[in-house]
């Protein structure tokens, strides 16, 4: 019960942290006269994210928040008026979305090479997407059960998106990701 509450708490919390970010980003847009402009750009940033399997996302909710409202900052200097270019506005925005997408995969590759070369210096190292619920379960003892759940549903989902798979969970997408570093984290230690 108790766990539940605390999920309906966090849940909300992130809600009103996402407004209050908007909020900032509009007033920020409003004061430079581009707001219709940071408004096409923020529908535009929803809708190119779908489109790639994976975007960088901060460690923490406030550092989220925080480089939520630099980014767009920064855009909304770069932006046209409408007057000038709607074309630049789309182009902008993928650029961001695509930049986001390809820092994760690095980041991500940076991962698989780590585990490549544990395995040449004999770690034994199975990548944690082929190991089962029950062998994840045995190896991190630390993380709650709950947690490793979500987890591995996420490692394997299939033509869900993330936040898609985040919300028939009952958590917010930033609240995934953290389980995800959590459990991957936990797992990486081992083979050290």
């Amino acid at each position: 019960m108790m766990f539940k509450l605390k999920l309906k708490i966090k849940f909300l919390f992130y809600h009103l942290l996402g407004f209050l970010t908007v909020g900032i980003i509009l007033c920020i847009a409003y004061l430079f006269d581009k707001l219709f402009e940071t408004l096409t750009v923020m529908l535009l940033f929803y809708i190119y994210r779908s489109m790639f399997t994976k975007q960088w996302h901060s460690k923490s909710l406030y550092l989220c928040s925080f480089i939520s409202i630099i980014v767009f900052s920064l855009l909304i200097q770069l932006e046209l008026k409408f007057s000038a270019s709607i074309i630049f506005s789309i182009i902008l925005t993928f650029m961001m979305t695509f930049i986001s997408y390809n820092i994760r995969d690095y980041l991500d590759n940076k991962i698989i090479i780590k585990n490549y070369e544990n395995r040449l210096i004999n770690i034994p190292n199975k990548c944690i997407e082929n190991l089962s619920e029950d062998e994840m379960v045995k190896l991190l003892p630390d993380v709650r059960e709950d947690i490793i759940h979500i987890v591995y549903g996420y490692l394997h989902r299939e033509g869900v998106t993330s936040i898609g798979y985040a919300m028939g969970c009952g958590i917010s997408e930033a609240t995934l990701f953290r389980y995800v570093k959590q459990v991957k984290s936990k797992y990486e230690s081992l083979g050290q």
